[in-house]
Order: C-alpha cells, then sequence, then structure tokens
C-alpha cells in the first residue's frame, strides 16, 4: 500500500468513525427529548385547570359584553375551584421539567382564582376585566407548554 493510500484508507475511516458519532450522539438526544407521559395523579389536574380556564373566560366576555348576567354565587364557585390550586403540586413521578411546568401552571390558576375572588366588583369593570383576560392568557401560555411537553391533544379537550 502506497503513503497516499494508506493515508485515504484512514480518513475514510475517521469519517465513518466521525458520522457513527454523530448518529448515535443525535439518536441520543432524540431518546431523550422524547416526551415524558403525565402521571396519573395530574391528568385530571391539567383537564380541570383547562375546563375551568375556558369557563372563567367565557364568564369574563360575557360580564364584559352583557354587564350584569354573570350570577355571582357561580362567580364565587369558580374563582373557588382555581384558587383551590394553591394545594396541588406535580407528583414528583413526572420528570423535572415536567414538574416545574407542572408547577407554574398550578400557581398561576391558583393566582387567577385568588386575585379574581378579592375583588367583588370585578365583573362590573370593563378595565378589570380585560386585566384578567390578559392574566388568563398567562395562564393559558403556562397550560400549552404543558401541552407541548406531554403532547396533549388540546383539540381532544375541546370536544368532550
Amino acid at each position: 500500500m502506497g503513503n497516499k493510500t494508506k493515508q485515504s484508507f484512514w480518513k475514510g475511516w475517521l469519517l465513518l468513525f466521525v458520522v457513527v458519532l454523530g448518529v448515535i450522539g443525535t439518536g441520543s438526544y432524540f431518546y431523550g427529548t422524547q416526551s415524558q407521559p403525565l402521571s396519573e395523579e395530574d391528568v385530571p389536574l391539567v383537564i380541570k385547570g383547562h375546563d375551568l380556564l375556558v369557563e372563567v373566560e367565557e364568564q369574563f366576555v360575557l360580564a364584559k359584553e352583557q354587564p350584569g348576567q354573570v350570577s355571582k354565587d357561580y362567580w364565587e364557585q369558580l374563582v373557588s375551584l382555581l384558587a383551590s390550586y394553591r394545594m396541588n403540586r406535580a407528583d414528583p413521578e413526572n420528570s423535572q421539567e415536567g414538574q416545574q411546568l407542572l408547577n407554574r401552571y398550578y400557581t398561576s390558576l391558583q393566582q387567577l382564582g385568588e386575585n379574581a375572588g378579592t375583588i367583588s366588583s370585578i365583573l362590573e369593570n370593563p378595565e378589570q376585566i380585560d386585566r384578567y383576560l390578559r392574566e388568563i392568557s398567562r395562564a393559558k401560555e403556562h397550560q400549552q407548554a404543558i401541552f407541548f411537553y406531554y403532547r396533549i391533544n388540546e383539540e381532544a379537550l375541546q370536544q368532550k
């Protein structure tokens, strides 16, 4: 074997080695970033949180478009359910990143409920309604992060 042939031979092996390492590295990256399953304990909390956000947003829109049409008792019940999320923490069975996402979501629901529950005249004040609609949008951003991370089909939740 000539010197150039030997060099080409080793360059070929080196190139093959680098390609194989790249494929292994890419595969392990994608394997590690696959979604983790949402723990059984958190499934009903995420579903209920989604439903509560939808309902609270609908009630805010109704209050803005048709003042006086939202039942105060029903409103108090909704915000109480949201505020009860303060007792929820993500199940440790979830990945660390999943726990952080869930805890942020639960905290945003809790704060939304506590803040909306402290102001009795909120439903008659369009500026306050707009402020809380923005808070709902922020809570929905946390919700979307959970849906993306756990690959939850939001359309399926809306169809139920």
